[in-house]
């Protein structure tokens, strides 16, 4: 498997259809990535951009890099995330696709609901503990 199949394969498996989307989702110029696509190797790519890409997907480098390496868990201690739902594992992916500006939106909207009971699970309802 090369390095255009990986990227594919991580492409499709998180739902992404063009490769605009995942250029503006890890802060890459498109043409960086559709020059990866289409010469199917990564000679003159910068490790930064192939950190980028290993973070976004979760993939470790030796995985993007060698083709006898087809699993994409290769190198990981556990699979992506396992305790996380998927929408969880979905809001930590937008948040790294943001700039700092955004992120501190988030975590400022964040700590605004953390302050407010309303939007904090109980416990235990109040039921369940005369029961």
């Amino acid at each position: 498997m090369n390095l255009r199949e990986k990227l594919e394969f991580l492409m499709e498996r998180k739902g992404i259809t063009k490769k605009a989307d995942l250029a503006r989702a890890i802060n890459i110029p498109y043409t960086t990535i559709d020059n990866i696509l289409k010469r199917d190797h990564f000679d003159n790519v910068k490790f930064s951009t192939l950190e980028a890409i290993c973070e976004y997907f979760n993939v470790d480098l030796r995985y993007l890099i060698k083709d006898e390496i087809t699993d994409p868990n290769y190198g990981l201690s556990a699979p992506a995330d396992p305790v996380l739902a998927p929408d969880e594992r979905q809001l930590v992916t937008d948040y790294r696709a943001f700039n700092e500006e955004g992120k501190e939106k988030v975590r400022d909207y964040v700590a605004d609901l953390a302050d407010n009971p309303k939007y904090k699970k109980c416990a235990e309802s109040s039921l369940d503990q005369e029961a």
